[in-house]
């Protein structure tokens, strides 16, 4: 499960310093980046707490237990926290566990012990060895059918079966004699799993573009029927038993491969498209990326992990600033560690006192340029394969005088890139060139802790919608494509590339400075965006406050019009009331109150649409606020429960629009989560206070009680794969001990 790290807004707004174009100058309030979550507001958690009773422990299997683990080392103390936290895990009753759980508890183990010097790559392989192992598991046939392939939660009694009939197939496909006596105790289970990565670390790559060849399964040669246990690293579905027999094999295979190739299509250019029909959740695509970087971002972050630091820890080699000593061997970090050292900069301090602030952006452009130098060919293939579009820049361009001035000039002047024998040949002409292939091709993802953009072969040829069908994360050294709704044979792949809750303007000026292509997707042609009225404003004419939409959306000149009487705006009248609307909403936000964001709605609800995007952001801090002024039962008067009826109404409002604007809740992952954790405490909260009046029987009290539950279910699955110290992932662990305290609490009632 990994988690946490204060975050403050990672999405970048759109550009304000667009010239003649006609743009937001004042961003969209970001949802994520102004508003305090549920978790900053309610009580820290104490330092150090564990969730389960660390001296909790297991029973040993009594059966014969599979290999045995390598002697004492590095490695066996990785398997010592595995057995640990793997125990923890599955020793508390209340909490629904999954397959990924018990993946994730194990490489939490790995990835977060330091108490061996110099052991992180050994971690890291280990890590990524077990999420190899998950992958393969959940493809093999004799699972396909089981819950655990679509990774519902399952009760830890379900959960332990499936895990358990699991591992017994594995055994009877590889090791037949041995099936009958597999020991599928918790501490067995857990064995068996590492034993798997035992024997993959035997296995030898036959494609040198992904280094993920499959090992760990005997099945069928699809050439010669031999035994085989290499898999094919494109589908991850075929078995070969040789090279050669994949070389014959691949005109017949190549079209059910990888479920992408690169097409061309009308408005959108060069992009991947489906060769085969996808379904939702299916990995789409999984690769390395040329180079990657911190998004811009004004707060100072780890080089390693993009978390949020203080500054307290800087790498011993060059000074920047870094969360620890694992993050300062970084393959990413190596850039910027070896060319400050021979400039001599210590450190993001050297940025700002030579004045300039965004040294996320200098330190990706510089990763950028020293893997151009370090890689010429790939480059190269890598030009090839994007097209002309970065040729869009023009010179004395707005985004051309921002790279000159504050990436270009910070790299000579600071970094002292003339002066670094590997570099002194790259002209400004050569830097410009690989910025704006940065800018044109970059693909933004989440990594563990933050956000972060790359190069990659591929994943940079996904189209862009405001709809998307897939959703991007990074995982270890690969971002991880993955389908968040069936996607058809011929159809584009998509990625977001601006922010899902801006409105339609915001978003297509965003992408027309930045990509240098008008977005014309559903949402965006949409004038009431897909039912959410997202961006429309109210008909100050007629008495049923009819919403004031765009005639032509797609043209940001045409004027904007009621649909019953002949009100009009005009584009600049729009812009104005976005302006105005934005910067008053950014300002109460800054020190969020009830009663300050309470008066900013009622100002503005005659003149926008209750679901306008910069209303949506204020909405997302009151209904955290609501209901948090009277904590103790003594002090809740009836103020107090109108404040939870306007919370519960409000939460309710929140989820429709988010769920109209992100079917698929991939994108907006903290407004799910958040949202759905504090309807739960509406739920909650009336029916304890009902029950005690006697307003509710058992039954319905059960029922509230079981959608409460059901709530926070939801919302742990929504921040499932957040960081344990982010934000997101704080509230995660807050929904788990809730799960808990309620389960307790209808024992208490006698309602389990």
């Amino acid at each position: 499960m990994g988690r946490r790290g204060k975050k403050k807004g990672p999405n970048k707004p759109p550009p304000s310093n667009a010239g003649a174009c006609d743009v937001e100058v004042s961003p969209p309030v970001s949802v994520k980046s102004r508003t305090p979550t549920a978790a900053k507001i309610a009580a820290p958690r104490q330092p150090g707490k564990k969730q389960i009773d660390s001296k909790l422990t297991i029973q040993s299997g009594t059966s014969e237990s599979p290999p045995a683990p390598a002697p004492e080392s590095k490695a066996s103390d990785v398997e010592k926290d595995v057995l640990k936290h793997v125990s923890e895990k599955f020793k508390n009753p209340e909490v629904p566990i999954t397959f990924s759980d018990l993946v994730t508890a194990i490489t939490k183990a790995a990835s977060e012990r330091k108490k061996v010097a110099g052991s992180s790559k050994k971690d890291n392989e280990l890590k990524e060895k077990l999420g190899t192992i998950l992958r393969q598991i959940k493809m093999d046939d004799k699972v396909e059918k089981s819950p655990l392939a679509s990774d519902k939660p399952l009760s830890n009694e379900q959960g332990l079966s499936e895990i358990k009939n699991l591992l017994r197939n594995k055994a009877e496909s590889t090791h037949k004699s041995r099936a009958e006596s597999l020991d599928t105790s918790p501490t067995g289970i857990t064995e068996a799993l590492l034993a798997f990565t035992k024997r993959a670390e035997n296995r030898s790559p036959t494609d040198t573009s992904n280094s993920e060849n499959l090992k760990d399964e005997i099945g069928s040669c699809a050439v010669c029927s031999k035994n085989a246990s290499t898999k094919c690293t494109g589908c991850r579905k075929v078995f070969y038993c040789s090279r050669d027999c994949q070389r014959n094999n691949w005109s017949a295979h190549k079209d059910a491969c990888r479920p992408y190739k690169v097409g061309k299509i009308e408005g959108f250019g060069r992009v991947l498209v489906a060769t085969r029909s996808i379904e939702a959740e299916e990995e789409v695509l999984r690769e390395r990326p040329f180079v990657l970087g911190p998004r811009p971002c004004s707060d100072m972050l780890c080089l390693g992990c993009y978390r949020r630091v203080d500054g307290s820890y800087r790498c011993g080699k060059c000074g920047w600033e870094m969360c620890g000593q694992d993050c300062t061997s970084s393959v990413h970090h190596a850039a910027e560690c070896q060319v400050s050292r021979a400039a001599g900069v210590t450190g993001r301090q050297a940025l700002t006192s030579a004045g300039y602030d965004e040294h996320c952006k200098i330190i990706t452009a510089l990763r950028s340029v020293v893997a151009v130098a370090r890689e010429k060919t790939r480059w190269q293939t890598l030009m090839e394969r994007y097209g002309a579009r970065h040729t869009l820049v023009a010179p004395a361009s707005l985004p051309y005088l921002d790279h000159q001035q504050n990436i270009i000039e910070p790299l000579r002047n600071v970094f002292r890139i003339d002066l670094n024998p590997f570099l002194r040949n790259m002209s400004d002409a050569n830097i410009h060139t690989i910025l704006n292939v940065l800018q044109v091709h970059s693909v933004p993802s989440r990594s563990k802790y933050g956000e972060v953009e790359g190069l990659y072969p591929m994943a940079s040829l996904l189209g862009h919608s405001c709809v998307p069908n897939t959703r991007a994360r990074l995982e270890g050294e690969h971002l991880v494509v993955t389908a968040t709704e069936a996607i058809s044979a011929e159809a584009p792949i998509t990625l977001m590339f601006s922010d899902i809750l801006w409105g339609t303007k915001a978003r297509r000026d965003h992408l027309l400075q930045t990509k240098f292509f008008s977005c014309a997707c559903r949402r965006c042609s949409d004038p009431t965006e897909l039912g959410s009225y997202f961006s429309a404003l109210i008909c100050p004419k007629c008495p049923k406050s009819e919403p004031v939409l765009p005639t032509k959306p797609l043209v940001s000149s045409a004027p904007w019009a009621c649909a019953i009487c002949d009100y009009q705006v005009s584009s600049e009248e729009l812009l104005e009331t976005n302006l105005r609307l934005g910067s008053e909403a950014t300002q109460e936000l800054i020190n969020p109150t009830v009663v300050g964001l309470e008066s900013l709605l009622d100002k503005w609800l005659s003149k926008v649409h209750t679901n306008h995007y910069h209303l949506h952001a204020v909405k997302h801090s009151l209904l955290q606020l609501y209901g948090r002024t009277q904590e103790s039962e003594d002090s809740k008067d009836d103020a107090y429960w109108k404040e939870i009826a306007k919370k519960e109404k409000l939460c309710q409002e929140f989820l429709k629009v988010c769920s109209l604007l992100d079917p698929s809740m991939a994108h907006s992952v903290p407004q799910f989560g958040l949202a759905f954790y504090e309807l739960h405490k509406t739920v909650l909260q009336y029916a304890k206070r009902n029950f005690g009046l006697a307003k509710l029987g058992t039954q319905q009290l059960k029922k509230k009680m079981q959608l409460a539950r059901a709530l926070l279910r939801r919302s742990m699955d929504t921040l499932k794969h957040e960081a344990e110290d982010t934000p997101e992932g704080e509230l995660y662990c807050r929904c788990q001990e809730e799960f808990i305290a309620v389960g307790k609490w209808m024992l208490s009632v006698g309602l389990a």
